[in-house]
């Protein structure tokens, strides 16, 4: 029975021990405290449980339906047809679907400069010619002149989306270029240095080599 028995503690190891627990002890206290000093993450931490580089990679582009932006749902916002913002007032003077705007903008220039000029003969007219509904001709000019105003501005606004990829197309390159010529700097900077190091290097293996001729060996 007495051989099983753990030997008694001494005085010496119990004060070791009691040295040794109460630094852990305040160690821990102090982490505990450190942590709550700090505020707690945001709630997109959720994206980066699988690690720091989870998360990262933007999500595919979603062909239609909705998008997520910084979280939160994002609608379509697809631009509405011309019918659709006059509510049928403005008549639209180009085809639906897929055309090629820069023909129609041509087209109704055109048309706007025609019409401009067919205004200008009305005004020098002597007399004032009225229409079949009663309204001054000149009236009715001017309306087709902002019906052509109103279409070609929508035409533009159909424009903008390309306009935008373009212009942030131009972005990126002058940011690739100044990158190059960044590295095309520090490539002639480290090419004049490494001369420099071998022109010093050679200058001081001759300075070695005629200083060793007047050394005198003991």
């Amino acid at each position: 029975f007495f051989g099983h028995c753990a030997p008694p503690c001494r005085f010496e190891d119990t004060l070791i021990l009691s040295l040794i627990r109460v630094p852990q002890e305040r160690a821990s206290l102090a982490a505990i405290d450190n942590m709550e000093a700090f505020p707690s993450p945001p709630p997109t931490w959720v994206l980066y449980v699988k690690g720091p580089n989870d998360g990262l990679a933007p999500p595919p582009v979603p062909i239609d339906g909705r998008s997520f932006a910084f979280g939160l749902p994002k609608e379509p916002d697809d631009l509405p047809s011309l019918q659709e913002l006059s509510q049928g007032q403005v008549p639209q003077l180009f085809p639906e679907g897929n055309i090629d705007c820069k023909v129609w903008l041509k087209k109704l220039l055109r048309d706007l400069m025609q019409k401009y000029l067919a205004l200008l003969d009305t005004l020098l007219q002597p007399q004032l010619q009225i229409m079949s509904d009663g309204r001054p001709k000149s009236v009715a000019q001017v309306e087709e002149l902002q019906y052509l105003f109103i279409n070609m501005s929508h035409l533009l606004n159909m424009q903008r989306p390309r306009v935008a990829r373009q212009h942030l197309i131009k972005l990126m390159q002058e940011q690739v270029d100044r990158r190059i010529s960044l590295v095309e700097s520090v490539e002639s900077v480290r090419r004049q240095v490494a001369t420099l190091l071998q022109t010093t290097q050679k200058a001081m293996a001759e300075q070695v080599n005629s200083a060793s001729e007047f050394l005198v060996l003991p």
